[in-house]
């Protein structure tokens, strides 16, 4: 039986994770498998030793080439994995001049179904440049489009600092970057590309370009938030904040049965109307196989010691959920803790997500009623979808907002929820 799964699903991955999509006028497609072979394989490319080609039928291009989702994906002829920014031009440079349609990634978490477009091209696959480098003096941190959240986590908090982050442990934090990069942190740091202080560029033409508010300034505004087709970008280095005493968060995962649905979004509606900078809130609504029903599972993680969390999350403990798991945990952990731990699972690629998201400025608990109740008649009537989910995400956007709108090429600063 085919088996649907149309998550409604945004910051898991933040944004969609394409690092860049450029020469997009379609070739003709690719020359025939031998002559590809030649063109991306002859010596006068000159690739470093760590650069690897590779087609369909090997195991190192299903690696360089598996996607998070595959609901309606790209396909390719060949793959290159580039190890220096040089080769990352050199490619670009093979690519346009042959004529090929080519696509860059780095997480590879991209859902636009507009991918699917792109048949039988050239993965230009960055997951080698894969670098993390703090510097504790200037408090900044560099990494390549290779580098996911899980990657930098460690690194900058052994040095003393934290820096906003997605929801998620596998995005690539560039790919995040240039979408806008939401996250629950957007309350006391603002998006993930406001950390953004410098990047390194691929240009379509195959030049290389450095990018900042002093270089090319117009880029710097597009790369955050509008970042996808402008170039791939082969280094970003980030402002770092300080963190030396490892601030404790509190995460707690509550699942609340069916009958309790309505109490719940009315108290939603109340908190979020009001809602503190460090508090997020995440709620999904989601099949429970033992009632039979649909049922609601919510992530409430705050920034700060357990006693005052608990406090802040009175409201929603007083409606005495089914099940409560409090933790305590440092910055670093929360994606991979938080939710009953289901970064593990979300993190897995290759299964057939079918992604849709919506922005609200302001949620009301008739809209939250209206899709538990709807969602509940769905699972009934298609067995096959009751891996489907719709995710609320309430993130705090007191840091965002702060930040004008002209600032950068990101529009939804005034989003509260995220669909």
């Amino acid at each position: 039986m085919r088996r649907y799964c149309a998550l409604l699903f945004l910051s898991f991955t933040s944004v969609p994770l394409v690092t860049a999509l450029v020469n997009p006028e379609a070739s003709r497609g690719p020359p025939n498998g031998a002559n590809l072979r030649s063109i991306l394989t002859a010596a006068s490319n000159n690739w470093a030793s760590g650069t690897a080609i590779s087609f369909p039928g090997q195991d190192s291009f299903d690696n360089a080439t598996e996607r998070w989702a595959t609901y309606r994906p790209p396909t390719y002829a060949a793959s290159i994995s580039p190890a220096t920014e040089k080769d990352v031009a050199t490619a670009v440079k093979l690519a346009t001049s042959n004529r090929l349609s080519f696509l860059a990634t780095g997480g590879r978490h991209g859902y636009n179904t507009d991918l699917a477009s792109l048949q039988n091209g050239i993965a230009i696959d960055l997951s080698r440049l894969n670098q993390v480098r703090v510097d504790r003096q200037a408090r900044t941190l560099t990494v390549g489009p290779g580098a996911r959240f899980g990657n930098i986590v460690g690194p900058v908090s052994d040095a003393g600092f934290e820096i906003q982050t997605g929801t998620a442990s596998c995005p690539s934090m560039i790919g995040v970057t240039i979408g806008g990069g939401i996250g629950r942190q957007m309350g006391t740091l603002g998006l993930v590309a406001d950390a953004l202080i410098s990047a390194r560029l691929v240009t379509a033409d195959g030049k290389i370009v450095d990018v900042s508010a002093n270089s090319n300034p117009e880029l710097f505004w597009g790369i955050r938030g509008a970042g996808f087709n402008f170039g791939i970008i082969t280094q970003a280095t980030y402002k770092l904040q300080p963190n030396p005493t490892r601030t404790t968060y509190t995460s707690v995962d509550v699942i609340f049965p069916a009958p309790k649905n309505a109490s719940y979004f009315r108290m939603l509606e109340t908190v979020l109307a009001n809602q503190p900078a460090r508090l997020s809130v995440t709620s999904s609504i989601m099949y429970n196989s033992t009632s039979n029903q649909a049922q609601i599972a919510g992530s409430w993680v705050y920034n700060g010691p357990r006693d005052v969390a608990l406090r802040v999350m009175a409201p929603m403990l007083a409606l005495g959920p089914s099940v409560t798991s409090v933790s305590d945990v440092r910055w670093e952990d929360v994606s991979r803790t938080a939710a009953f731990g289901a970064d593990a699972i979300g993190c897995v690629p290759g299964r057939n997500w079918n992604v849709y998201s919506a922005n609200l400025r302001t949620f009301r608990a008739s809209l939250g009623q209206t899709a538990f109740s709807r969602m509940d008649a769905f699972y009934r009537e298609n067995p096959e979808a009751r891996v489907s989910t719709i995710l609320l995400e309430a993130f705090p956007n007191q840091a965002a907002r702060a930040i004008p709108n002209s600032a950068t090429a990101f529009p939804w600063r005034d989003t509260a929820t995220f669909v």
